[in-house]
């Protein structure tokens, strides 16, 4: 017999255990191996505890009821996006597929407007560095000189005996010291400024600006 039904048969009375508890403790014993079932507190009565399931039950099926309006509505709106996405992923193919063939010409065609920009550099004495157009700003912005370093090993040895404040313990050479304090010479060439020395292994290259477009 049900404690206390409401008009649908279902039993209002509390239950004095932790539904949601003892099924965790249900689903772990279920994966463990070798593990007891979990037994309902005998303070219980059995048809109180059937009666709280059934009413357990009896919950979900109305929270499941009511749900179906929102699951009609996002089966819908899951649909519109992958109408979307589909629509996105053609529009992206025929964007690509229109723009290759202009591609490849500006790839080709960006040769000969670097030889241009150069000749413009070199015949302006360096002062024309950018062409604005209308499609375009080619120019060429300078670079930093290149430090090219020999065996590291020689150099670092070669530094402790003659200016060890370019050298770490190892012995291997300090690139950011040597750039900061040492002089450059116009062949390249790299010295310690106090004496002149020129250190081995060390030069220096200018290189010409880089060629890039913007916009």
């Amino acid at each position: 017999m049900v404690a206390n039904p409401n008009a649908e048969g279902v039993s209002t009375e509390p239950l004095p255990l932790d539904l949601d508890a003892f099924e965790e403790a249900c689903e772990r014993a279920a994966v463990s191996e070798g593990a007891e079932p979990v037994a309902v507190p005998a303070i219980i009565p059995e048809e109180v505890f059937l009666a709280a399931l059934k009413r357990r039950a009896h919950h979900l099926k109305r929270a499941a009821f009511a749900a179906r309006p929102y699951d009609a509505e996002i089966a819908d709106q899951q649909a519109q996006i992958a109408e979307l996405q589909a629509e996105v992923a053609k529009l992206t193919f025929e964007r690509d597929a229109a723009a290759k063939p202009w591609q490849h010409k500006a790839a080709n065609l960006e040769p000969l407007v670097e030889a241009f920009m150069r000749a413009m550099h070199q015949a302006s004495h360096e002062k024309v560095k950018s062409w604005p157009t209308p499609y375009g700003t080619p120019k060429l912005r300078k670079q930093q000189p290149e430090w090219v370093y020999g065996d590291e090993k020689d150099l670092g040895k070669w530094l402790q005996a003659n200016a060890p404040r370019f050298v770490k313990a190892d012995p291997l050479p300090v690139k950011t010291a040597i750039k900061d304090a040492a002089t450059v010479n116009k062949d390249g060439t790299v010295a310690i400024p106090e004496t002149g020395e020129i250190i081995p292994g060390i030069t220096v290259n200018e290189r010409k600006p880089k060629f890039e477009i913007d916009g």
